[in-house]
């Protein structure tokens, strides 16, 4: 993901210790202009997800399942972000942008916008209340059944614990 770098808030806080879905939610109500971006390790690999929020409305969201070289954005990338930060295994870095730095964003990558611009209010209604552990293969489908690791190989032909 190319964006800005801005003024950073928080960085490498462990999921472990911070509830997504309040901290979005937090952000939110301070009327926040910039980014939430996780990093995670997934079944499937290294994910990265990001949330954009203007002015305490999150208007914007990007999912990316690096292994896979598959992007996805907009809704579904924040449906896949929230369900994520429930997992517990990943680390949110926070960073701070200008109004300005975000509608430069939009304008270049205009499909990472929602269809729907979310306030605190509908955010809450649109948090997953537990983890779904099947949705990154529901998203990626037959891309994960397709494309096997160096590991996945060795595994299959019994040296599994080699590296």
């Amino acid at each position: 993901m190319n964006i800005p770098v801005g003024e950073i808030v928080e960085e490498n806080v462990s999921l472990k210790e911070v509830n997504l879905g309040k901290k979005l939610s937090g952000l939110m109500k301070e009327k926040f202009s910039g980014y939430v971006v996780l990093t995670l390790e997934g079944r499937s690999g290294i994910e990265e997800g990001l949330a954009l929020l203007k002015g305490g409305l999150l208007i914007g969201g990007i999912y990316e399942y690096i292994r896979f070289e598959k992007i996805i954005y907009g809704d579904s990338a924040i449906a896949q972000l929230l369900n994520s930060g429930l997992a517990k295994f990943g680390v949110m870095d926070v960073g701070k942008l200008s109004k300005q730095q975000i509608e430069l964003i939009i304008a270049f990558n205009e499909r990472i916008e929602l269809k729907k611009q979310l306030s605190q209010k509908e955010f809450a209604s649109a948090t997953p209340k537990k983890y779904d552990a099947g949705a990154a293969e529901t998203e990626l489908g037959e891309e994960l059944k397709k494309k096997e690791s160096r590991f996945d190989i060795l595994k299959r032909i019994g040296l599994g614990g080699v590296h």
